[in-house]
């Protein structure tokens, strides 16, 4: 009898099917042990029957054309839902390898893709409390254990087994280790894969929430889910930004060149220079993916706005870190822990009905370690549930008036504020500020005072030194509609 797995895979889906529930967040179990090596071997389809090999000895077992499903002798599974759950792994090796061309996963060596339902039994598997697994047996081959209740309800299966096969895809690719600044896009990637497979499940969407409360992070935050705590679930909630790259600005395809075409260890560099030859670029994106969150501007943004709204209440913290009123007055700052970290992004809900112009000044500044801060602001307004892009964008110490006449009517106002930066950091945050009034209460056209004089250093695109924003935004006319 073999021992049990070599490692378990790199994540453990646990809300995929569990946070459907609305009652409360999931707390995974204990977590499985890392991940082994993989072992070297063929990837190509024999053409032949696949062979039917297990390492575990099970005495339960369903086969399908590309699957072998085994369990222990605590369970007794009927037919029905056995093909029931083997069905769902043949169309995401459809979906996944068929229609999105990606190589089968690494490792098979021509031999059936082995599923186990954990801690069925005496050898079997642990499932560890998780919804499913992705990893590799003691020889190297590659397996997914699924949890031992998932033959109970093999309809609601379907999005963790497209999760957790397009890990296994993962594995297929030149892309990215299950580590450093890779582990986040390994799960982003793979909880956008399931949304992908399945539009009418929007299941998925249940983990928008670890990314809404948490925006200050970097895109990049990952931190392993052993203790059900919201920081865990950043991971999963951050596949809203290839949501946001594969709606707006790309299509499906950069998912799948950004893991076969892989040539950095870091996905964001990768999408860089994906998304430059697309004619756009990673910081200019992640600015307006910021801004396109203000609203959850999405094909399914009604059913985001419905998930982050489900869990206000059990969560602290909310995606607003500021309510401006007409009564706050003055210069206003985001310092330290709430201040965003570098491909982080906070949110300034502005209470601003009414008919006047606003005018705006934002002041960024370098990181709290000396990083020279590149960033990037966006007023974003919403007439009759549309919203409507206002960029402020600095250029060296300058900055860009705009004078927007005619406002008036905007159920919403947000001034979204994102940072990028050349120094690789988890913690290094980036102060900034900003001050709003209307245009009766101060000058219609501002022009660009001198840097403060606190001594502060401040950034701006690609320089360092004091830079301030003016605007006078009216909140109709030269703005950017949604794309």
């Amino acid at each position: 009898m073999a021992d049990s797995p070599g490692a378990a895979g790199p994540c453990g889906t646990t809300a995929l099917g569990a946070a459907r529930e609305r009652a409360g967040w999931t707390r995974p179990g204990a977590p499985p042990p890392a991940r082994s090596a993989k072992r070297t071997g063929d990837t190509g389809d024999t053409g032949d029957e696949r062979a039917a090999r297990d390492t575990f000895s099970l005495p339960g077992e369903a086969l399908s054309e590309h699957f072998a499903l085994r369990w222990g002798s605590a369970l007794s599974i009927p037919d029905a839902d056995a093909d029931a759950l083997l069905q769902h792994f043949e169309d995401s090796w459809a979906h996944q390898i068929g229609s999105w061309a990606y190589n089968e996963p690494a490792n098979l060596d021509g031999t059936r893709f082995n599923v186990y339902l954990g801690s069925s039994g005496p050898g079997s598997p642990d499932d560890y409390n998780f919804g499913g697994y992705f990893s590799y047996d003691g020889e190297g081959y590659p397996l997914i254990v699924l949890n031992n209740s998932s033959a109970d309800d093999p309809a609601s299966m379907a999005m963790v087994i497209s999760h957790e096969f397009f890990h296994a895809i993962q594995s297929g690719t030149t892309g990215y280790e299950y580590a450093g600044r890779a582990a986040w896009y390994t799960e982003a990637t793979a909880v956008w894969a399931s949304g992908e497979m399945y539009p009418s499940d929007t299941s998925h969407a249940s983990f928008i929430v670890g990314y809404a409360y948490l925006p200050e992070q970097p895109i990049y935050f990952f931190d392993y889910p052993d203790e059900g705590t919201i920081e865990e679930y950043h991971q999963y909630g951050a596949f809203i930004f290839p949501q946001y790259l594969t709606e707006h600005v790309a299509d499906p395809s950069l998912v799948r060149d950004s893991w076969v075409l892989a040539d950095h260890s870091d996905p964001l560099v990768v999408l860089d220079g994906l998304l430059g030859e697309r004619g756009s670029g990673i910081e200019e994106s992640f600015a307006d993916f910021a801004a396109h969150n203000a609203t959850w501007d999405y094909e399914r943004g009604a059913v985001y706005a419905e998930w982050e709204a489900a869990y206000a209440g059990i969560f602290p913290g909310q995606k607003a870190l500021v309510n401006h009123s007409r009564d706050s007055g003055g210069w206003q700052e985001i310092l330290g822990e709430d201040a965003p970290r570098r491909f982080g992004s906070n949110f300034v809900a502005l209470g601003w009905p009414g008919s006047e112009e606003l005018v705006v000044a934002f002041e960024g500044r370098d990181g709290s370690g000396g990083s020279a801060a590149r960033w990037w602001a966006t007023l974003v307004a919403v007439f009759d549930g549309e919203p409507v892009y206002f960029p402020l964008v600095l250029e060296g110490n300058a900055f860009e008036e705009q004078v927007v006449p005619g406002a008036g009517g905007a159920d919403a106002v947000w001034l979204v504020a994102s940072v990028t930066a050349d120094t690789m950091s988890d913690v290094e945050t980036f102060d900034w500020g900003y001050t709003l009034s209307s245009a009766s209460e101060s000058a219609p056209v501002l022009t660009a005072p001198a840097p403060k004089s606190c001594g502060c250093t401040t950034g701006t695109t690609g320089t360092t030194g004091g830079a301030w924003t003016l605007a006078l935004v009216g909140l109709l006319g030269l703005a950017r509609r949604r794309v």
